[in-house]
Protein backbone atom coordinates (compact mmCIF):
# COMPACT_ATOMS: atom_id res chain seq x y z
CA UNK A 1 0.00 0.00 0.00
CA UNK A 2 2.85 2.65 0.95
CA UNK A 3 5.57 3.46 -0.94
CA UNK A 4 7.89 1.23 0.08
CA UNK A 5 5.48 -1.58 -0.14
CA UNK A 6 4.42 -1.80 3.23
CA UNK A 7 1.42 -3.13 4.73
CA UNK A 8 1.15 -2.71 8.30
CA UNK A 9 1.53 0.38 10.13
CA UNK A 10 4.62 0.66 12.28
CA UNK A 11 2.87 1.83 15.17
CA UNK A 12 -0.23 -0.09 15.73
CA UNK A 13 0.10 -2.99 13.65
CA UNK A 14 -3.04 -3.15 11.78
CA UNK A 15 -3.54 -2.99 7.95
CA UNK A 16 -2.96 0.22 5.62
CA UNK A 17 -6.72 -0.71 4.22
CA UNK A 18 -8.00 -1.06 7.09
CA UNK A 19 -7.77 2.80 7.99
CA UNK A 20 -8.41 3.75 4.74
CA UNK A 21 -11.52 1.66 5.23
CA UNK A 22 -12.58 3.27 8.08
CA UNK A 23 -11.60 6.45 7.10
CA UNK A 24 -14.24 6.17 3.94
CA UNK A 25 -17.15 4.69 6.57
CA UNK A 26 -16.62 8.12 8.36
CA UNK A 27 -17.10 10.54 5.31
CA UNK A 28 -19.73 8.12 4.32
CA UNK A 29 -21.44 8.81 7.24
CA UNK A 30 -20.95 11.88 8.21
CA UNK A 31 -22.61 12.75 4.48
CA UNK A 32 -25.28 11.00 5.20
CA UNK A 33 -26.05 12.59 8.49
CA UNK A 34 -25.64 16.18 6.70
CA UNK A 35 -22.49 17.00 9.57
CA UNK A 36 -19.77 16.35 7.02
CA UNK A 37 -17.67 19.78 6.81
CA UNK A 38 -15.88 20.19 3.52
CA UNK A 39 -13.30 22.69 4.01
CA UNK A 40 -11.33 22.19 0.92
CA UNK A 41 -10.37 25.53 -0.15
CA UNK A 42 -11.50 26.05 -3.73
CA UNK A 43 -9.25 28.10 -6.33
CA UNK A 44 -10.74 31.79 -6.92
CA UNK A 45 -11.71 31.20 -10.30
CA UNK A 46 -13.92 28.56 -9.69
CA UNK A 47 -15.28 30.16 -6.65
CA UNK A 48 -16.18 33.07 -9.03
CA UNK A 49 -17.73 30.99 -11.52
CA UNK A 50 -20.38 29.54 -9.08
CA UNK A 51 -20.96 32.65 -7.61
CA UNK A 52 -21.47 33.90 -11.36
CA UNK A 53 -23.53 31.59 -12.10
CA UNK A 54 -25.51 31.61 -8.90
CA UNK A 55 -26.49 35.24 -9.51
CA UNK A 56 -27.78 34.64 -13.27
CA UNK A 57 -29.87 31.70 -11.91
CA UNK A 58 -31.08 34.18 -9.15
CA UNK A 59 -31.98 37.03 -11.84
CA UNK A 60 -33.45 34.75 -14.22
CA UNK A 61 -35.87 33.41 -11.36
CA UNK A 62 -36.60 36.84 -10.46
CA UNK A 63 -37.39 37.61 -13.86
CA UNK A 64 -39.67 34.84 -13.68
CA UNK A 65 -42.13 35.57 -11.10
CA UNK A 66 -41.33 39.36 -12.11
CA UNK A 67 -43.53 38.24 -15.66
CA UNK A 68 -46.15 35.86 -13.89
Amino acid sequence: MAMQGEDVADNSLVLHAVYLMATCAIIIDASAHGTLRDDRVLPGAQVFAMVQAEILRRRAAFEERKTA
